[in-house]
């Protein structure tokens, strides 16, 4: 979403603001608005990158402290440098000696993770109370994130994402409705 809002803003006569506005129907100065604006054009989302910091990935099994380190450095360094899952996978790869296929889902599910962070961050920062699961209605979605799709969650209640290693869901913020 980031690239594509960056690129529009290129574009002479697209006006990213009256897109986003309405997408989210809400007027300018509104919170949630707000926060609907900045999460579609921040790139990189250093909320997602600060939770890198704490991550520790010693649920994995047979990763040595080093691989854990270069694993964390090489997501945050990729996340930074605004780098798909496939070059993380090559840094991973070649700074934690793991192979591919391992590093590939390592790569896949803690860059969720931190995203997921990042977002619970930024939704409380902006006032957002409500979130809804989104799954990526796909044939590959498995039978957990398919029952927890569409459902709403208060945001210190809703369950934490990744829910598997390849996980691809994210919440949104519920939008309340105006008052007329």
């Amino acid at each position: 979403m980031t690239a594509v809002s960056h690129s529009l803003e290129s574009v002479p006569g697209v006006d990213v603001s009256s897109i986003l506005d309405s997408i989210t129907n809400l007027p300018k100065g509104n919170r949630v608005g707000s926060a609907a604006r900045d999460i579609l054009l921040t790139a990189p989302d250093w909320r997602a990158i600060d939770s890198l910091t704490q991550v520790n990935l010693t649920y994995l099994k047979d990763i040595t402290s080093s691989q854990n380190s270069a694993i964390v450095t090489s997501i945050r360094e990729g996340m930074l440098a605004g780098e798909g899952i496939p070059d993380m996978v090559a840094r991973i790869t070649k700074t934690a000696q793991i192979p591919k296929t391992r590093a590939v889902k390592i790569a896949r599910t803690e860059v969720i993770r931190a995203c997921d962070s990042g977002c619970r961050t930024r939704y409380d920062q902006y006032g957002v109370e409500r979130v809804k699961w989104v799954s990526a209605h796909d044939a590959r979605v498995c039978a957990i994130c398919a029952a927890l799709d569409g459902q709403e969650f208060a945001l210190k209640d809703a369950p934490s994402i990744p829910v598997h290693p390849y996980c691809r869901c994210t919440l949104i913020p519920v939008i309340p409705k105006r008052k007329k």
